[in-house]
């Protein structure tokens, strides 16, 4: 038996077992098959198909490809195919297209938390320029690659919010890990700190008013958070 481990974490494993490909979720094993020419999916449990998700991939491709492109025009990698099969078996979903599997996918995995207690303080402080956007995210975390999902949540919720039609390279994307020093400090000109406090507009807020936002955004302090700076140039 010839088994290559493609993808393993504490939730789920994609195993190739001589030609056939496995995942392995919640100690079962589902066996991924394909049809030659033919572009679905098959999730096989136990000898019987449980989910077919039309206008996907060949086992082939999930093999040999690192990022793949769906009908839909959406990029993700072999993983995040993993999660939203995941998602299928868990919602008893049978017979289903990747575009309708994908949208309730990140509809459910990926949503913003709209009855935040802080939205409603924030509309007290009309003049900031800081957008915010408070993100609940049901999936298993995944480093870097669940902050970048988070930043083109937010993209896309500004682009329906400006009535814009923001385009983006996911590919182009990269990141910076900064600490709460960079962030907080009231150093340089594109510090947090001196974007809410001293716009380009000016404002009448004051380290009060800073200090109180960051207390709603942040209960437990800053000191542990995990920041990411992103670069500029991947967008319009």
């Amino acid at each position: 038996m010839n088994n290559k481990q493609i993808i393993n974490n504490n939730n789920y494993s994609l195993i190739l077992n001589n030609d056939s490909l496995v995942l392995k979720y919640n100690n079962k094993d589902y066996y991924l098959t394909s049809q030659p020419y033919e572009p679905c999916l098959y999730v096989n449990l136990d000898n019987k198909i449980i989910l077919i998700i039309h206008n996907s991939y060949n086992i082939s491709e999930l093999m040999d490809n690192n990022v793949l492109r769906s009908i839909t025009g959406k990029e993700y990698d072999v993983n995040t195919l993993c999660e939203m099969i995941i998602y299928g078996i868990d919602n008893h979903l049978y017979d289903i297209d990747i575009g309708y599997l994908e949208k309730g996918y990140y509809f459910n995995n990926i949503i913003e938390l709209k009855d935040d207690i802080f939205y409603k303080e924030y509309k007290k402080y009309p003049e900031c320029v800081i957008d915010y956007s408070i993100i609940k995210y049901n999936k298993p975390y995944d480093g870097i690659n669940s902050h970048m999902e988070c930043i083109l949540f937010a993209l896309n919720k500004w682009s329906k919010k400006d009535s814009n039609n923001y385009k983006y390279d996911k590919s182009k994307m990269k990141s910076t890990k900064i600490d709460t020093t960079y962030l907080f400090n009231n150093k340089g000109d594109k510090s947090y700190y001196h974007l809410f406090l001293n716009p380009p507009h000016g404002c009448s807020y004051t380290i009060k008013d800073f200090n109180k936002i960051n207390n709603i955004l942040f209960p437990n302090g800053i000191k542990d958070l995990e920041i990411y700076e992103w670069n500029t140039n991947f967008s319009n």
